[in-house]
């Protein structure tokens, strides 16, 4: 059985995390990013260079919200993200996505491009991205990927795979993180989805 997560609060989570973490400046900068008017290109631009703006620290967060995003994320955890990493999951969920073909789009073409640290906020914003059933296959391909900081950001401490992937994906997913070492102890759901 799929485990549930709650994409809108982990959201608004990150929101307030996101703030306490950036000057004010840089805030309203992200919030000009992902408003109505926004282009499909400024978009893109702003999600490549968000950490020339941002800086690279890793995020401070209580113990408050830690717990909270861990509630709302079934276990997730974001206390080692770097503000850059939680900035660009930000933006993405904060995608215009009132056009749900133009958004699925703007993100897989994000995908396409990626490097690593694109990539690897691409499959952290898995949990908060509109339209979470059209993101299974980017998933499965993700967890084909032979890169160890894109693994880890799909399998550690991330609830999207074990809510949405299938028996014979979330399989795949489970040996993959044997056979590449990861810490198969942080993937979420594993004791939940043993099968067979």
């Amino acid at each position: 059985m799929a485990l549930e997560y709650q994409a809108t609060v982990l959201n608004e989570l990150f929101s307030g995390i996101v703030s306490q973490n950036v000057n004010a400046e840089v805030w309203r900068w992200l919030q000009e990013r992902v408003a109505s008017s926004v282009s499909t290109q400024q978009f893109n631009v702003a999600f490549v260079s968000a950490p020339r703006k941002t800086g690279k620290h890793v995020i401070t967060l209580t113990d408050e919200q830690a717990a909270a995003v861990r509630k709302a994320g079934n276990g997730a955890d974001i206390k080692e993200w770097t503000i850059e990493r939680l900035c660009r999951v930000w933006l993405l969920a904060n995608r215009n996505r009132e056009d749900e073909n133009k958004y699925v789009q703007t993100i897989e073409n994000l995908f396409l491009s990626a490097e690593v640290n694109e990539c690897v906020a691409l499959y952290s914003a898995l949990p908060v991205l509109a339209f979470p059933g059209r993101w299974i296959k980017r998933c499965e391909e993700g967890v084909r990927s032979n890169i160890g900081s894109v693994l880890e950001a799909i399998m550690c401490k991330n609830p999207y795979p074990a809510a949405w992937l299938d028996d014979p994906a979330w399989n795949q997913l489970v040996l993959k993180a044997f056979f590449t070492e990861k810490p198969v102890e942080q993937i979420i759901g594993i004791d939940g989805r043993a099968n067979a």
